[in-house]
């Protein structure tokens, strides 16, 4: 099975009738005959887009498979349609099945994503019970037309719709927490020389951000919804500037910039320049910056002890195979720059080590002085 592109946020799948059409087999499931069942898989079939979704899907977040079905017989069922799903939570591994949230739960630990940052997909009363109960956001399902529920997605279409508006949702009651008016507001959209940033970054002041700030400051620390909403004004940007960053200046590849934490797993801006890569036939992801001794934060140091150049250059290494980019041009993509301390070391050491012909900077946001 395939890895999982790593995301803050997953989204779960029932199996039977909600990813797989498995009707003309019900009945031998019902009666617990499972090797009958594995040998008549050619009466299942998928529903349209199938794989089409699976793999938008597997771009943007952490997919698994929870069944009420054995876990051999999903198997076979996942094979059989060639759908490679990384976390499979059958039957036998949890001693309650839906409608109690044990199967939910389990998948989600395996997936290490909290249940505020899930979202469940299934087509009975029973997933959606299941997803409450664990904490889950739930969507429902039906493909034959006949269910009376308005708020029932009949393609995957509507249920990737539905998915980015649950993703857009505030964790919390209350208003949007990023009203699109106000974060409108807090474009920047510029280019500095080679650096291009979308947002402006105002550093708290008496405790409180403006909601572009606070936009970012969520997405620094792995929020699903901020994610999400960073994501698309990054790839509208993107699809904005391509004839300047594919043509202009001959761009190939996105490398993110790394956390100041040599022991950090896979952050936002890594999922990020894996996301906008895969929307991009011209572009490739490829982290070759890594972090292989922890310096201080500097949002969070004091003035004087903040990393410098030189500290981030000692910190910092090209890893893995040399880049074949001599006369193409590098996207080196980070949340936000401030002094350009990281930047200007992580520019130093792409230039130096993959002969590259020069570094792009694609900034979430810049720090504005006042």
């Amino acid at each position: 099975m395939t890895t999982a592109t790593a995301s803050s946020f997953a989204v779960l799948l029932d199996l039977d009738e909600t990813l797989v059409l498995t009707s003309r087999i019900e009945p031998l499931r019902q009666l617990g005959h499972w090797r009958e069942a594995a040998e008549a898989l050619d009466q299942t079939s998928l529903p349209p887009k199938t794989r089409e979704f699976v793999a938008k899907l597997m771009r943007v977040a952490q997919v698994g498979v929870v069944t009420m079905s054995p876990k051999s017989y999903a198997e076979g069922v996942l094979a059989f349609h060639g759908l490679n799903i990384p976390v499979l939570v059958g039957y036998h591994d949890v001693a309650r099945r839906k409608p109690f949230p044990d199967p939910i739960i389990k998948a989600l630990a395996l997936l290490g994503v909290p249940a505020s940052n899930a979202i469940h997909v299934g087509d009975r009363a029973e997933d959606h019970q299941a997803a409450q109960a664990a904490g889950v956001r739930s969507i429902l399902v039906s493909w034959t037309g006949t269910s009376e529920n308005e708020d029932v997605c009949r393609s995957w279409d509507e249920v990737l719709t539905s998915i980015r508006t649950i993703l857009r949702e505030p964790m919390t009651t209350g208003p949007d927490r990023y009203p699109m008016a106000a974060v409108k507001e807090g474009l920047l959209e510029e280019w500095d020389g080679d650096d291009y940033s979308i947002l402006r970054y105002h550093p708290r002041r008496n405790g409180t951000s403006d909601v572009p700030s606070r936009l970012l400051l969520d997405f620094k620390n792995g929020d699903a919804g901020a994610e999400a909403l960073l994501g698309e004004l990054a790839l509208t940007a993107f699809q904005r500037l391509t004839p300047v960053l594919r043509d202009k200046k001959k761009c190939t590849v996105i490398v993110p910039v790394p956390s100041h934490n040599a022991n950090a797993p896979a952050g936002p801006c890594q999922r990020l320049a894996h996301n906008l890569a895969g929307q991009f036939d011209w572009l490739e992801f490829r982290p070759v910056l890594v972090r292989h001794t922890t310096v201080p934060k500097s949002a969070t140091s004091r003035p004087g002890e903040r990393p410098t150049q030189q500290d981030h250059l000692a910190s910092m290494k090209i890893s893995g195979s040399r880049l074949a980019v001599s006369d193409r041009s590098i996207i080196m993509l980070d949340d936000v720059i401030t002094a350009g301390e990281t930047s200007a070391a992580a520019r130093q050491l792409l230039l130096e080590g993959t002969g590259c012909r020069s570094v792009i900077g694609f900034f979430l946001a810049r720090t504005m002085n006042s």
